[in-house]
């Protein structure tokens, strides 16, 4: 045997290996909640009531009206009810509809409108209980109660104040309050500043043609009418805030036609 066959030595040498990232597992995470939300909303959607279904379609077409006041409709004083401005039950829808999105058909349309129609009556009808009440149980009112009439129409929550036939509320072709009118817009200011609501001031005239050489006539001063109003009611303490607009009707409507 060879004694001096030379003796080989293998070295290996170690690399160490890459460090492997995580970004996957983010991404896994992600995938995972998503998919969580998505079983969650269809759990939901599949356990919710038509009418829970139609109140979450609207809110997410107009999301800024369901979060803004209840209602839109305004008290009219002596006229007919209008809504406040920019503001209506059922606002157009402007927004593109993305290929693939069902819009509603018109019959839920319909079926919402309804609700929420018949949701803001019976919300007027508390408040108009409410202010009869208290129109009958204060003590100042007892002398004018009869010449407050309120009621309720699809439009909204009427309040108008008339004429007596020996108490009008003017002058024959003027537009200066009588004191006892002034009397009663003073009291009412307190009741119409609890009414959520932003308020409609109308002005009218009888049905006798009025017009001067300057061609000044019932329009003018019905308006100029429902002015007088507004400035008792704001010295009686109502905002300014709170009134959205002063019409005059002339004798467009009439309270009694006969």
């Amino acid at each position: 045997m060879d004694t001096n066959q030379p003796i080989i030595v293998k070295r290996v040498k170690k690399v160490a290996a890459g460090h492997h990232g995580g970004a996957w597992k983010i991404a896994f995470a992600d995938f995972a909640v998503a998919m969580m939300a998505f079983f969650l909303v269809m759990w939901l959607m599949s356990s919710a009531t038509p009418e829970q279904k139609k109140a979450i379609s609207g809110y997410f077409q107009d999301p800024i009206g369901f979060s803004q006041s209840a209602s839109p409709y305004v008290i009219d004083l002596g006229g007919t009810p209008t809504p406040a401005p920019d503001r209506t039950l059922n606002p157009e829808v402007t927004e593109d509809i993305t290929p693939g999105e069902q819009p509603l058909d018109s019959s839920s349309e319909e079926a919402l409108d309804e609700a929420l129609e018949k949701i803001e009556l019976e919300r007027l009808d508390v408040l108009l209980i409410e202010l009869q009440r208290k129109i009958n149980d204060s003590e100042s009112f007892q002398l004018y109660k009869d010449q407050i009439v309120m009621d309720v129409s699809r439009d909204g929550l009427r309040i108008q104040i008339t004429d007596t036939e020996n108490r009008p509320m003017f002058d024959l072709g003027s537009a200066r309050l009588q004191p006892y009118f002034e009397d009663i817009l003073y009291l009412m200011a307190d009741t119409v500043r609890a009414v959520p609501n932003k308020i409609s001031i109308g002005g009218h005239t009888d049905a006798k043609p009025y017009s001067d050489d300057s061609g000044f006539g019932n329009w003018e001063l019905s308006t100029n009418r429902a002015n007088a109003a507004r400035r008792a009611l704001r010295a009686g303490g109502l905002d300014d805030e709170k009134v959205a607009r002063v019409v005059g009707y002339a004798s467009s409507v009439l309270f009694d036609r006969d």
